[in-house]
């Protein structure tokens, strides 16, 4: 049989709330993980739609190109091209306007995530 010293006990009831407080910081850090990888996966989704939205816009305008080509070729009115080709022009002042924003929210979230 083995004997413990009383000290040994206090020793240990010493240490004791210490190992609680490593095992909270533990956990602390294993939910700042949790919520960093939702934060990217987050931030991906934004990206991976980003990146499909603006496909279907290219193809969209290379769709409105086309048209304008065989317009000119029929020698319709230089008026009509010019108007679609500036509302073109604004859209994609829109869509560098939306990729700015979107960068703009990336930074931001990496200077979350250098937290």
């Amino acid at each position: 049989m083995v004997e413990t010293s009383e000290s040994s006990f206090d020793k240990i009831n010493q240490l004791l709330p210490h190992v609680k407080d490593l095992l909270d910081d533990q956990e602390d850090e294993k939910q700042l993980a949790q919520s960093l990888v939702a934060d990217f996966e987050n931030i991906w989704k934004m990206i991976e739609f980003s990146v499909t939205e603006e496909h279907e816009n290219i193809k969209e305008l290379k769709r409105r190109i086309e048209m304008k080509e065989k317009a000119l070729q029929n020698t319709e009115p230089l008026e009509a091209f010019n108007k679609e080709f500036d509302f073109i022009q604004n859209e994609k002042h829109e869509e560098n306007f939306q990729k700015n924003r979107l960068e703009n929210q990336i930074k931001s979230v990496n200077a979350r995530l250098g937290e």
